[in-house]
């Protein structure tokens, strides 16, 4: 008979019977068929006859959707699933700030169900969730990987974000709002927790001032980062 734990690259085994007198087991990797058996068993469950292929290059995974749903037709009901572990994985940024909203990206091998912990007491579940941390501070996120049946092994992965204080503008203000050609006004501006603060696309410090003479009528943008 097939081993399942024998193969240790083997991440699917299934086996159908028929009024226990056939059987047919295959090994799947992933979405690749690597080999079938086919079992017939005398009245006496004596096995008189078996039949295995290797297949070179395997097919995919809608030819096991199909052995399945034909094995449903047939009214032969599953006896065996085996899988190796789901397989999780974690794509997210490293760094947020405060009351940003940072998507989650999980994907898997061949799990089916996914669930998260933020490490801010927050959960989810699904492979694209969303989270806003309220507070600062360095947070371990984990994700949970469960497949479709009892017998696969989870997998989990875990990766760390960083929380920093949200970027804020206090004020930006000219000293006035209309000048005479060729007088002049001061631009004055405050921002907090930024690292990089441009005006009018000019890289300025993160608070300050500066006198402007513009030729015409002219708009100042402030961004901080």
């Amino acid at each position: 008979m097939f081993d399942a734990t024998a193969n240790r690259n083997v991440t699917e085994v299934y086996a159908y019977s028929a009024e226990g007198l056939r059987t047919l087991v295959e090994s799947w990797q992933g979405s690749t068929l690597l080999s079938r058996t086919f079992n017939l068993y005398n009245d006496g469950r004596q096995l008189v006859c078996q039949y295995a292929e290797t297949l070179s290059g395997g097919t995919t995974g809608s030819a096991m959707a199909m052995t399945k749903a034909s094995a449903k037709t047939a009214g032969i009901k599953p006896l065996v699933v085996y899988k190796e572990p789901c397989g999780a994985y974690i794509s997210a940024p490293t760094s947020a700030q405060v009351g940003q909203s940072v998507l989650f990206s999980g994907s898997t091998d061949f799990g089916t169900a996914a669930t998260w912990a933020f490490g801010d007491g927050g959960t989810a579940s699904g492979f694209s969730p969303s989270h806003t941390y309220g507070a600062t501070g360095t947070y371990t996120v984990k994700l949970n990987v469960t497949g479709p049946s009892s017998t696969t092994t989870p997998s989990s992965a875990t990766t760390t974000i960083s929380i920093v204080p949200a970027v804020s503008i206090g004020s930006f203000t000219s000293s006035a709002g209309t000048i005479a050609l060729g007088g002049s006004a001061t631009l004055t501006w405050s921002t907090s927790n930024a690292t990089a603060v441009t005006l009018n696309g000019s890289i300025v410090a993160a608070s300050g001032s500066l006198a402007v003479s513009p030729s015409g009528t002219t708009t100042y943008t402030l961004l901080a980062s």
